[in-house]
């Protein structure tokens, strides 16, 4: 347990201990005197409707050492044996390398008093500056001034194999010549607003929030994502669902029958409210009226993301500073392509999309004639309830057996 107090339970002590008699307990401060008693600095017991609390002797010593009693005694109990367990310490620096390779790698020495600690640290400056370190290795030492001391052999070639794969960066283009087609029906309908662009919840276009003077670097960067995507064999579409009765719209990547909706929205800052002359004066004639204490402003940094409620289970965000080399997490996107991506051995299902709004199968399976179609045709199936489906997968069972199951 910790026995470090708050500033409120050194508050709360305090008047614990300046009063006459049993201090009784409001109601907003039941947990502060509960984590009080169970450092044994009050006792509390029941009165009436409510706690009443009186000091300890651990209490008061606290207020006058500005220590719990028991961390005293842990701290005498620690030093009395800070000789013996110094002498167990190492003495060189080609001793502690010793030890430390018939550990694995790794030392943990809990919490040493000082002179225990002196003489790790002595053998680790040693090993440090004399060349005991063997090459392609480097030691590390973790807790110099407190708490456990922790010291590392660590090898620099595993260390830097097993760092991730840097992310792939995307090229932002300077114009666009020859924008990708959800580009180009986006910027036919960004509207004549000089303030703020927002096309969320509109058919066939991306879902952008932002400030209007970004519109252009926004349509930039989802050219260079979309653009990106299709070179790697991606799909880009613009997708249409219902959702407690009302029509969603949402543009997403689809990567082997699943797809990832994107927006890109631009980040606010949380600035002081400036009231206006028509505010003032409507509060002039009605005192009780509220103003908002903060307004939300544009910040020019670019968000990109699944937008709220679109129902996928990853949700990748990226910021961009205005006028920065833009990157995106594709990382996230070709780690689910490979891990969907795994050849299918004997007798495992083999798995075919058929999305709705499209002309034919996401993919092609390779069965008998006549077991399978070749192709699919555009699927949309309703349940009893009257919901549309979202996306119709047919998964072929075991060997010969020719059975296929709906998955939604």
């Amino acid at each position: 347990m910790k026995y470090t107090l708050t500033e409120p339970q050194v508050d709360l002590l305090r008047e614990i201990a300046a009063a006459s008699s049993a201090m009784p307990i409001p109601p907003a401060r039941t947990q502060t005197s509960w984590a009080l008693e169970q450092r044994d600095l009050i006792k509390r017991t029941w009165r009436g409707s409510g706690y009443v609390a009186v000091v300890t002797a651990d209490g008061r010593y606290y207020l006058k050492h500005g220590k719990h009693p028991r961390q005293v005694q842990a701290e005498k109990e620690r030093l009395k044996g800070d000789a013996a367990q110094a002498a167990l310490a190492p003495a060189t620096g080609t001793e502690l390398i010793s030890r430390l390779q018939s550990a694995s790698g790794k030392i943990t020495v809990p919490d040493p008093a000082a002179q225990t600690r002196g003489r790790w640290r002595a053998a680790y400056y040693d090993a440090l500056h004399h060349g005991h370190v063997p090459t392609g290795h480097k030691l590390r030492w973790n807790g110099r001034q407190r708490g456990d001391c922790v010291f590392t052999l660590i090898d620099e070639e595993a260390e830097k194999a097993a760092q991730p794969l840097p992310v792939a960066a995307v090229d932002l283009p300077e114009t666009l010549d020859r924008p990708h087609r959800l580009v180009r029906a986006t910027r036919k309908a960004l509207g004549r607003s000089q303030r703020v662009t927002d096309t969320r919840g509109k058919p066939a276009v991306i879902p952008l929030y932002l400030s209007r003077p970004l519109a252009d670097r926004a349509l930039r960067i989802m050219h260079a994502l979309f653009t990106e995507a299709e070179g790697r064999g991606y799909t880009v579409e613009a997708q249409n669902d219902l959702q407690r009765g009302e029509a969603v719209h949402t543009v997403a990547i689809v990567i082997q029958c699943r797809a990832f909706p994107l927006a890109l929205t631009e980040r606010t800052t949380k600035v002081p409210h400036e009231p206006t002359p028509q505010e003032r004066r409507q509060q002039e004639r009605n005192p009780w009226t509220r103003l908002p204490k903060y307004d939300e402003e544009f910040n020019g940094h670019l968000a990109l993301g699944a937008p709220p409620g679109a129902g996928t289970s990853t949700r990748t965000r990226t910021a961009t500073a205005p006028g920065g080399h833009w990157r995106h997490g594709w990382d996230t996107y070709c780690r689910i392509s490979n891990a969907l991506r795994r050849k299918p051995t004997a007798g495992s299902g083999r798995r075919s999309c058929v999305r709705p709004n499209s002309g034919a199968a996401g993919t092609r399976p390779q069965t008998a004639a006549g077991r399978f179609p070749a192709t699919g045709q555009p699927t949309r199936e309703r349940d009893p309830a009257g919901s549309t489906g979202k996306r119709l997968c047919l998964v072929r069972g075991g060997q010969g057996k020719g059975r296929f199951m709906r998955r939604w």
